[in-house]
């Protein structure tokens, strides 16, 4: 049988790694969330509307609309290709 003072010391160790475990997942997630922060940083462009009478304001939507547009064809197209590859490779397989 172990010792009291082992035991003691066992679970000491067991703790003090529990607990480097859990802040090495919370640095890690901290760290996830920087450079999720930064990478939308870099992709998303400020909208650049403060001051903007109507008439650039209705710009501004029409170029966001005509880029969402372009956005879901391609997202569509992609899918579409997806599918169609996933499905060569399942006959592929057979």
């Amino acid at each position: 049988m172990y010792s009291i003072g082992t035991l003691c010391a066992i679970s000491h160790c067991v703790l003090w790694l529990t607990l480097e475990a859990d802040e090495k997942g919370k640095k890690s997630k901290e760290r996830l969330e920087e450079e999720k922060r930064a990478i939308l940083k870099q992709r998303v462009r400020p909208l650049d509307i403060e001051g903007a009478d109507s008439a650039r304001l209705a710009d501004k939507a029409k170029e966001l609309i005509s880029l969402i547009t372009r956005l879901e064809g391609e997202k569509y197209d992609l899918e579409k290709n997806f599918k169609t590859r996933q499905l060569e490779v399942t006959q592929f397989d057979t």
